[in-house]
């Protein structure tokens, strides 16, 4: 896409990767729920992929593209349809007989919001020019991902940040997509689902190798010693917002273990993100 769509960002969320509409939109492009899910993003009560800024940005270009193709000619339609939906921008134009944004009347909302990402990038094309300066304290350090799947123990964030050596305000300014809860609590990642974090370059390797040692794994020790324990099977009616990961979270279990039990097809999104196709209305087994 075009890199000044990027400029979409400062109008959206003021580059707040937690940013929180009254509305339920949510991270630094402010997706909704609905169209996050749309684009591949999980997002539930645990993790909000709207707010993870590399996988949030892939959903956004996804749907400018499916917006630029809607408005080839105009990209200030583009970004008013961003605003307010590519199905009000057409009725618009019709209704007015316009072909153009700027011959248009959009509402007021709309018409501040493109000339706002106008004012944008005038502003940080070239910020000396209008009195400002970089930044100098921005963080610019390498990160690099891993994805953790837990068996039978919670894993706190404060272990996280133990096992990994980072502090728990660099473990939480890392990744916005994971929800901490109240700051006076420390928080943990629930066994039996993944997560995957961002971590600074070099971590990943060590941090999974304490896992292993320390039993938090599926897999190790700890998980496989099964024997004596009761087995639980539940019947799931899949819902319209459900995904795999959150029917997964709601049980505790792991979701590759759903997609096992149930031989569902397992697909790997534009994102990168292996996951499991369901659909609302399907029954599934659940085996805890």
């Amino acid at each position: 896409m075009h890199p000044d769509l990027a400029y979409i960002i400062p109008v959206e969320s003021e580059f707040d990767p937690r940013a929180l509409s009254p509305a339920q939109a949510s991270g630094l492009w402010q997706l909704m729920p609905a169209t996050g899910k749309m684009y591949g993003l999980r997002v539930d009560s645990f993790i909000d992929e709207r707010n993870h800024p590399e996988k949030s940005a892939r959903a956004a270009a996804e749907h400018l593209r499916m917006l630029s193709d809607i408005f080839p000619d105009d990209p200030f339609l583009v970004l008013a349809a961003y605003n307010n939906g590519d199905y009000n921008v057409r009725t618009t134009l019709e209704n007015q007989k316009s072909r153009d944004f700027w011959s248009s009347r959009s509402n007021s909302e709309t018409e501040l919001y493109v000339e706002k990402i106008i004012i944008y990038k005038l502003l940080l094309s070239d910020p000396e020019a209008f009195g400002f300066s970089e930044n100098e304290f921005q963080d610019h350090s390498s990160r690099e991902t891993c994805t953790i799947v837990l068996g039978q123990q919670d894993l706190p964030f404060s272990k996280i940040c133990e096992l990994a050596g980072i502090s728990y305000r660099e473990l939480y300014k890392m990744n916005p997509h994971i929800n901490f809860g109240s700051y006076k609590d420390g928080g943990s990642i629930s066994k039996y689902t993944s997560a995957e974090l961002i971590l600074p370059e070099g971590r990943s390797d060590r941090l999974i190798a304490e896992l292993k040692d320390n039993n938090y794994l599926t897999g190790s020790d700890a998980d496989t010693s099964q024997s004596g324990l009761s087995i639980l099977e539940d019947i799931y009616e899949v819902k319209f917002n459900d995904n795999i990961e959150s029917i997964a979270f709601r049980f505790r279990t792991d979701w590759r273990k759903i997609a096992e039990i149930n031989d569902l097809k397992i697909i790997t999104l534009s994102s990168g993100t292996e996951t499991a196709e369901v659909t609302a209305g399907q029954k599934l087994r659940i085996i805890r």
